[in-house]
């Protein structure tokens, strides 16, 4: 629990939100020309004001006084790139707004020591979840609170492998097809080649760990939020299950059944949750240490084929040799690619043949270019 001063505060803060929330609305619902779209808008900002309002009750009730509103910076810039941009290119930021806001209430879910600001709390919670589906249907979303359809991956390791393969080789060959362009010694390629294998493998590994270990953040706290809903609200998620269920064609009594058998089962209501709600499955999780290991790997297996032929060929049969590799790879991986996206394995592979064909003539033209000018 917090101090008296920091329950202020945060009364304060939560008022303030919503203010800043309702005036983004407004504007946003003037900006929109769809009037279906309009009349939603209109209605978040009316909700936003509502809540302002419950705030500013609680605020007064517990000796604080209400400040004259001002919006926070954040919003001015978010109403100016409205205002310049329009709405439609601004939903995402309104979005995640709100998706911020649901995760504070979150937090204050255990900060206050009034049982009373705690429940309106969980009220206020529940309301923001239920705005938030309809801010992702008219962003063109799948409705779900966090939009868990975001972090469904299809592939898993083989789509890291084979992109992973993918990107060590076209950046790897462009490279030494650059470098043959400016001179043809070996050792020159070679070294070049070397460093920029090396460095982009370390690239890789390290862009795979960052995005999804934050991936995997979000994630935890959308269980973290989900556990949190179980334990505190039990009917409200049933009924959310249930309804989830005759969505996709079960008929009320059945789902209704359904969902109380699952909720029966803390764990089982878990991970039902997550899978149906959010959109992922717990055990499906991706480790961050795992995927930087098999992308920067994978990314040093692919350039390691425009290098080879440079370690154990003479100068004149090296470039040749990569360039029929290379080239060789790229249609065998873009081949290799129907596993994940179902098209044609010939049309595939002649794709990223030309690809991979047009990246190193382009770098091969330029290093003829830069070489002739230093020489």
């Amino acid at each position: 629990m917090v101090s008296q001063k920091k329950e202020l505060q945060q009364l304060i803060d939560n008022w303030h939100i919503e203010k800043d929330a309702a005036l983004l609305y407004r504007t946003v619902a003037r900006f929109e020309h769809d009037e279906k779209r309009k009349r939603i808008f209109h209605n978040l900002s009316r909700f936003e004001e509502e809540h302002a309002g419950l705030w500013e009750k609680e605020l007064k009730g517990h000796g604080g006084a209400v400040p004259h509103f001002k919006p926070r910076f954040k919003t001015k810039i978010t109403l100016f790139l409205i205002q310049r941009l329009g709405r439609r290119a601004l939903i995402d930021v309104l979005e995640r707004n709100k998706q911020s806001k649901i995760r504070g209430y979150f937090n204050q879910l255990e900060l206050f020591a009034s049982e009373a600001l705690r429940e309106r709390i969980k009220e206020l919670f529940a309301i923001e979840k239920k705005h938030a589906t309809v801010l992702q249907y008219l962003n063109g979303k799948e409705i779900s609170p966090f939009g868990g359809g975001e972090f469904h991956r299809e592939g898993g390791g083989i789509r890291d492998i084979i992109f992973g393969m993918n990107d060590g080789l076209l950046s790897t060959f462009s490279l030494v097809a650059g470098v043959a362009g400016g001179t043809m010694s070996n050792n020159v390629i070679l070294l070049a080649g070397l460093a920029g294998a090396i460095a982009g493998a370390i690239s890789m590994a390290a862009g795979a760990f960052v995005s999804t270990r934050a991936e995997r953040e979000v994630m935890e706290l959308q269980l973290k939020i989900e556990k949190k809903e179980l334990e505190l609200m039990p009917e409200s998620e049933q009924k959310e299950l249930a309804h989830l269920y005759q969505r996709k064609g079960i008929d009320r009594e059945q789902a209704e059944r359904i969902a109380h058998t699952i909720m029966q089962d803390k764990d089982i209501a878990l991970d039902t949750m997550a899978r149906e709600e959010l959109g992922f499955s717990p055990s499906l999780m991706v480790d961050p240490f795992k995927a930087a290991l098999f992308s920067g790997i994978f990314f040093i297996i692919g350039a390691a084929v425009p290098i080879v032929p440079f370690f154990i060929l003479y100068e004149t049969y090296a470039f040749p040799a990569a360039i029929i590799c290379s080239l060789s790879c790229f249609f065998v991986i873009g081949a290799s690619r129907t596993i994940i996206t179902g098209k044609k394995a010939l049309q595939s592979g002649m794709e990223m043949f030309f690809i991979g064909s047009g990246a190193a003539a382009i770098t091969y033209v330029i290093g003829t270019g830069i070489g002739n000018i230093i020489k």
